[in-house]
């Protein structure tokens, strides 16, 4: 029975030890397998733990923890979750009409009183469609987006479930701040100093993400939403929505989203108005990210734009919409560890 013996370097030892590597490598992927399916909660409730962490830490500082936890739930909910709930509704009730428009022959009308106004744009149109698109009309569009409506309430339904997890891992990373940034730094396997500036760095990319990007985008969309509503774009309120998702793209998004609508706008409208709403378009809603970047961002981010954007679309291609925060916020996790090596060899010699 002497090779059953636990003495160090031991051959049961070493046995011991690889068992528990793979046990713990087990629990640790099978964690990660099922908690993917609750990732837009998690990463949700994070970001907004750190972008209301200084309100907070105020409440913190005056009510119990608890009493903070459910206070910032309910802030929450009523300054972002409550607007967000009025728009998907409207939203949606716009979405289901243009659908009754295609569906109608809405399409077929509108290329028909295209090839009217401007007998050569229409035929350029038509030649188009029958070119790369043959058989597209509007009756075959109504037959292509009607399973896409069942697949969007769907959506909608599952949006609302995850909006209410992710108040319920909120609340808990408020009221348990301090637990969670005690369990984040005992991951870490940095000293206390480089610890410290990793968290700080990360908290200012998502901040800057959060505040940079999203609320910048919202208020682009919202621009241009009004604009659309003045000049009779019809659906406003869905075009500025897809103005803002547009948006969230660097540099150029807006760009595809207002110029086809100013198109449409001098096609089937009015030169003029298109002509307008291409001035306010371009001089304020495609410039407003140059003046507001740097007064909500500042010089929290050093990240290029080129960096963002590949961080952005990668992070949406491999994890869907957590990805927008997700991808960039492990883009510079990489070059800040790959900072912390550079620092670690030099002092190495």
């Amino acid at each position: 029975m002497s090779h059953f013996t636990t003495e160090p370097g031991s051959g049961y030892v070493q046995w011991r030890t690889a068992a528990l590597f793979a046990l713990t490598l087990l629990c640790v992927v099978a964690t990660l397998l099922f908690a993917h399916t609750l990732m837009f909660p998690i990463i949700g409730a994070i970001t907004l733990a750190v972008v209301t962490q200084p309100l907070s830490a105020w409440l913190r500082r005056r009510w119990s923890p608890t009493l903070a936890g459910i206070a910032m739930v309910v802030l929450v909910s009523v300054v972002l979750f409550a607007p967000m709930y009025l728009l998907i509704k409207h939203l949606v009730v716009q979405a289901i009409a243009l659908a009754r428009y295609v569906e109608s022959g809405g399409v077929d009308d509108f290329l028909a009183e295209l090839a009217v106004k401007h007998p050569k744009l229409g035929d350029a149109v038509q030649n188009a469609i029958a070119q790369f698109a043959p058989g597209m009309s509007g009756r075959a569009i109504a037959g292509w987006s009607a399973p896409k409506l069942g697949q969007a309430f769907g959506a909608m339904v599952h949006g609302i479930v995850s909006i209410v997890l992710l108040l319920f891992f909120y609340f808990f990373l408020v009221r348990d701040e301090a637990v969670a940034l005690r369990a984040w730094e005992s991951v870490l396997p940095l000293r206390t100093d480089e610890s410290f500036d990793f968290s700080r760095k990360l908290r200012d990319i998502i901040e800057a993400i959060f505040a940079g990007r999203l609320l910048i985008a919202m208020l682009q969309g919202v621009a241009s939403g009004v604009a659309y509503w003045l000049v009779g774009v019809p659906g406003a309120l869905l075009w500025g929505f897809v103005t803002f998702v547009c948006c969230l793209i660097p540099a150029f998004g807006a760009f595809l989203a207002w110029v086809p609508i100013c198109l449409y706008v001098g096609l089937v409208l009015s030169w003029t108005k298109c002509l307008i709403l291409a001035i306010w378009c371009s001089a304020v809603v495609s410039t407003m990210d140059n003046f507001l970047y740097p007064v909500f961002v500042g010089k929290k981010t050093d990240l290029h734009t080129g960096v963002i954007f590949v961080a952005i679309f990668g992070g949406l291609a491999f994890f869907g919409i957590s990805g927008f925060i997700l991808g960039p916020v492990l883009v510079a996790s990489a070059i800040l560890l790959l900072q912390i090596w550079k620092l670690r060899l030099a002092e190495a010699g």
